[in-house]
């Protein structure tokens, strides 16, 4: 059997199946979704995963394909059987309840990740769980920072220590002014500053109007007062950074 068949397997083990006619059943289910995944031009070591992780919570081969195609998130059941999985026990109960309120309101979607995530995750404001997701779908090991005394990033991944702001604005001037607010509590070493080393700045979750120019000259302008440092804009039309 295919090694994404014995995953599947294994996967389905955590959720204390047992009947070996079952078991086969999935692990070939995986294996044959590979395959089709291979005749649809689909084949991406992240499409593989998801449909393993899917196969292993019990879902038809038939929908698998379907959420695959069409790029749909996986329900709140599965997903739950999901975060029961062995790749996911190093997680502790305060985690995973965080995880479970998370995946209730529609905010993530696990069955995609491709990263690891940890740290304390209490407190997320709805874009700052729409970044984890899309960090982690892109393959990044996330660490959420814990709050304290001295002001801190938000996350740490890949070694870079990322201030993350949602802006909700209704004008490029507003835009602007949050903007360079956020980068002046954010790049200044602390205590006055947070010591990032990189600031992001979603415009996409909230669907601001901010074209690709008006972004230029925003990163332009913050780079300038902070040359040492990445500012990066997220917006409609595509991510930017300096």
């Amino acid at each position: 059997m295919m090694g994404a068949g014995r995953e599947a397997i294994a996967n389905a083990r955590s959720l204390n199946i047992t009947d070996s006619a079952k078991l086969s059943e999935i692990g070939n289910i995986a294996a044959d979704i590979v395959y089709e995944l291979g005749t649809l031009g689909l084949k991406t070591e992240q499409n593989i995963t998801r449909a393993t992780r899917l196969a292993g919570a019990g879902v038809s081969k038939e929908n698998i394909i379907n959420v695959i195609r069409n790029n749909l998130d996986s329900s709140p059941f599965i997903q739950k059987k999901i975060l029961n999985f062995e790749e996911f026990k190093y997680l502790d109960s305060s985690q995973k309840w965080c995880l479970q309120n998370a995946i209730d309101n529609g905010y993530i979607d696990i069955s995609k990740w491709m990263g690891k995530i940890s740290g304390n995750f209490e407190n997320l404001t709805v874009e700052e769980w729409n970044a984890v997701n899309k960090y982690l779908i892109n393959g990044k090991d996330l660490y959420r920072i814990p709050e304290g005394n001295i002001k801190t990033p938000d996350f740490l991944i890949d070694g870079v220590k990322i201030e993350f702001k949602g802006i909700n604005a209704q004008t490029f001037d507003n835009i602007r002014t949050q903007a360079l607010k956020y980068a002046n509590e954010s790049f200044p070493p602390t205590p006055s500053g947070k010591n990032a080393d990189r600031l992001v700045l979603d415009c996409a979750y909230n669907n601001l109007d901010i074209n690709l120019e008006q972004a230029e000259a925003l990163l332009n302008e913050i780079k300038q007062l902070y040359p040492n440092k990445v500012v990066e804009i997220w917006t409609k039309f595509g991510d930017f950074f300096k």
